[in-house]
This record gives structure tokens, sequence and C-alpha cells, in this order.
């Protein structure tokens, strides 16, 4: 039906022979006319001709080409691949039947190339979060005034659990039979510093893992492979899938993820009907019945250790030291270096700690004391603050030590707790990390999150703020919010996330 058109394409030396064709049949049209049968007037009028030709042809200006551009770099590949046919890679293989590309896949992490590493610069904020300020003087004054504000009351676990049972009414139909539970470990009032980046109030989903994985679509929990999604990844799916609800139907706001650890988990926060309170939501976490267990017993034994641990984890907060991300302390390993400090500090006041699970779940019991001295029972909470700072400042070595409330007294980590070596800087040398055990897992280290650069500002919050308890100042300046040194060197005010 449609003729086929040949074209013959010259070779490289035709091309180069085609700029003198011309003068070359001028000479060889004289040379054939030199046999013919002419006249000499003929002769000499063609032999003029053909001088004249030729001079005009040597006095007409050369024209140079301009010489071919290099491909660019990324169109190379697509001129050695020929047109309409796979080359083997994704996108050649997803191809509609008229020959043009469905969609582009991602490129793969191994053909992207290292992204520069982000610098962090400190930068103002409209919004900086303000040191505590308060109506009594002096350093015992000041810390019970603050204690007043972030102990939890009645009216605050009531609300945490109208925001459990809202919750648990939206995630039902995704997760039937699942139980949510809130723990609160602040008043929802003192949540002011750095509240929504740390919340006090945890929202946890306890589902089956049946449950979860009929809602993903997986035939068997716990196995990889055939699309199967693993105990993590089901979690992982489940927080956003009762995320995603809890956003589009019940008013609640997103603000950040953290899925990094192995307890992933989201920050929302509650709509105004339900106090917009900030809290983590995550599925089948321990850590909130691990603090809620431990607190349980050390406030039964010593009613100051919650006064204790609440200012130490606000402190934590407003000098930059309890985001994990960042490499630093959870507020649960701070809950353990302050019951540790309760245990082996100069007090005394608790003794070593027994964990173990039971059919109703988790039991804590303290442990008959052995050798130690009778303890002090007139120190306040301030005292106790100031105590903790000189304990963990001067007196903890934490290279050769370790934060263990099973033991209860100072010494080396047990043989089971795996140590944690920080060398994360290219040339730097190998450097012992904190040691913080895990009461109900011995071989769980929750210092592992260290990093050189966050156990420096852990080492230099410590002397800051020693120094500040020896020096009588107040309480307001000890928790003056830390943020990076800024480009001048001053010290600005951090910024409410």
């Amino acid at each position: 039906m449609f003729g086929a058109c040949v074209t013959r394409i010259p070779s490289i030396g035709e091309l180069h022979l085609r700029g003198d064709m011309r003068s070359l049949s001028v000479v060889a049209a004289a040379t054939v006319c030199s046999f013919l049968p002419l006249s000499a007037s003929h002769m000499i009028s063609l032999m003029i001709g053909v001088a004249l030709f030729m001079l005009a042809q040597a006095l007409q200006p050369s024209v140079d080409r301009a010489p071919k551009l290099a491909p660019k770099p990324g169109r190379l590949e697509a001129q050695r691949t020929p047109k309409g046919k796979p080359d083997g890679s994704p996108k050649s293989q997803l191809r509609k039947p008229n020959g043009r590309q469905r969609h582009q896949d991602p490129p793969k992490a191994a053909d992207k190339a290292d992204p520069p590493q982000k610098v962090e610069v400190w930068k103002p904020s409209v919004a900086p979060v303000q040191a505590p300020t308060f109506s009594g003087q002096g350093w015992e004054a000041e810390s019970e005034e603050l204690l007043l504000q972030m102990t939890p009351t009645a009216e605050t676990n009531e609300a945490v659990a109208e925001i459990a049972l809202a919750v648990k009414r939206v995630v039902a139909p995704l997760l039937p039979g699942a139980e949510v539970t809130g723990f609160v470990g602040a008043s929802l009032s003192s949540g002011k510093a750095f509240g929504v980046a740390v919340p006090e109030v945890d929202i946890v989903i306890s589902a089956t893992p049946e449950s979860m994985a009929a809602r993903a679509g997986s035939r068997s929990p716990g196995k990889q492979g055939g699309g199967e999604k693993t105990p993590l990844q089901l979690r992982k799916s489940t927080v956003r899938a009762c995320t995603d609800r809890l956003v589009s139907e019940a008013g609640f706001r997103f603000r950040r993820s953290a899925f990094r650890g192995e307890e992933p988990k989201v920050v929302v926060i509650s709509p105004q009907t339900l106090h917009s309170v900030p809290m983590s939501l995550s599925v089948n976490t321990v850590t909130p019945v691990y603090t809620a267990a431990l607190l349980a017993e050390c406030v039964r034994l010593e009613p100051r250790t919650q006064g204790v641990v609440l200012l130490v984890k606000r402190w934590a907060k407003d000098r930059g030291l309890c985001h994990v991300a960042r490499g630093h302390f959870s507020l649960y390993a701070w809950t353990l270096l302050s019951v540790y400090f309760l245990q082996a500090g100069e007090e005394g006041l608790l003794p070593p700690l027994r964990t173990e699970r039971t059919s109703t779940g988790l039991a804590v019991h303290g442990q008959a004391p052995t050798e130690r001295g009778p303890p002090r029972g007139d120190a306040t909470v301030g005292d106790l603050l100031r105590a903790f700072f000189r304990f963990y400042g001067s007196q903890f070595d934490w290279r050769t030590e370790a934060v263990s409330v099973r033991a209860g007294r100072r010494g080396a980590p047990d043989a089971r707790l795996p140590l944690h070596i920080i060398c994360d800087e290219e040339g730097q040398a190998p450097l012992a990390g904190p040691s913080v055990e895990d009461p109900f897992d011995v071989n769980v280290n929750l210092g592992t999150c260290m990093t050189s650069a966050s156990l420096q500002h852990l080492r230099q919050e410590f002397e800051r703020a020693e120094r500040i308890c020896a020096g009588g100042a107040s309480l307001a300046e000890l928790l003056q919010p830390w943020a990076p040194q800024a480009e001048g060197g001053a010290e600005g005010a951090a910024s409410a996330e």
C-alpha cells in the first residue's frame, strides 16, 4: 500500500571529494575537448573560458562549517538507545501499546548521587519559647510553684481518658477489637515548653497482628516475601491509617511523624472540643507502659520521686536533651536516670527494683535494701534536683559506669548489656557512650542513640546546671530554653515547634 524509499548514504570519502568535483569536471571537459576536431580559434576561446572559471573559483571566499556540539550528558544514553526498542530498564518496560511511556519510575537509591549534607543554621523565631516566670522568690519557692503547675491532676486524667475514648471510636472500623489507652506524664496546662515537640501524653492503640495484617491485606504477619509485611512495617502502616482517619474524620491535626526507631509514632493535636492536647499516637508500644509501672512503684516507696522526675524532664526539654532523633535520651531514659540517682546518689532514697511479667501485665517491686547509710528524709525536691546535677555532672563516670535501676548501686554495665561505641566522625577515636539499662529488658541499651555531638551537649549541660546550682541562681535561669549557637556567638531563644 505504501512505497518504500531507500536513500543511499554517501561515505566519508565521498563527502571530502564533493568540494573538488566542479574543478575536476572542468579539467576533464577541457581534456576531452582537446581531442575533438576544433579550430584554433575555438580552442583558444575554450582555454580562456576555463582559465577565467578557475580564477573565479579561487577568488570565491571559503565558508567554514560550524563544528558539531557535543551531546548533553543527559541525552547521551537516549541517543545510543534505538527509539522504540526496550533496553531492559524499568522505564522501557512500562510503555503503552502506542509506544508512549505511561509513567516514569522514580530513580533508585543506588542511581542517585549522594545529596549534600544540610548544615543546620539557627534562625530567630517569631514565637520563641520563653523561660518560665515565677511569682515566688528563691529556688525552693520556684520549684514548688513549678511542680504545682506540672503535677497531673484528676482533671488531667479525665481529659486524657476522654481523648483515648474518642480515638477508639474513630479507629474501631479499621481495627475491630482494638483497645486504646492514654498515658499522661504531666499536667496538660504545663506543656508550653516544647509541648508539641515532645508531648507528655501517649495514646497507645493495642491491636493483634492478625487484625493489622487483615487491614493491610497481608496473608501472614511476620514473614517477608510475597509482598507480606514485617511486624514493624505493619505497625507503621497501621499508625498511618489511624492518623489519616483521625485527621479526616475527627478533626485531629497532624504535626510530625517519627518512624525511624523501633516504636513508630505520630504527633497529633486533638481538636478544640477535646482540649487541643498534643499527643504521641502509636500502636503496640511498650515504653509508656514501662514508665507508668516503674513510676507507680517508685512513688509508692518514695513520694518525692514524682517531683524529681517532673523537674528533670522539664529541664531536659528546655535544654534540648530529649529529642531522640537528634541523638539524645528519651523521656523514658531520663526517668530511669532520675530513679537511679535516688538509688545510688548520696541520698539513697530508693532500693533496687525488680521487674517481672505476670498474667495481668507488668509488675515492679522494690527489693530489700542492701548496705547503705540511713536515708535523709528532710531533703526537699529542690535539694534533690541540685544533688541530681551534682551527681551526674561531677561524680558519675559516663564511660565506665552504667545506669541500672535493677542493681540500684554504682558499678560497671552488666555483661548482657551491649556497649555503645561512638565513632561517627571521620578520623575520630572510638569513644565509649553512656550505658542506660532498660530494667524490663537487660539486653537493651537506651544510650545507643547517642552521638559525639549529643554526648558533648549532655556534658556541657550538666556542667552548666551544676554551675548554676552552686552559684545560687534561680530556677528560671536553669530552665532558660536552649538554642544552637547563633552566628554571632550568642545563645538565642529556642523556637516552639
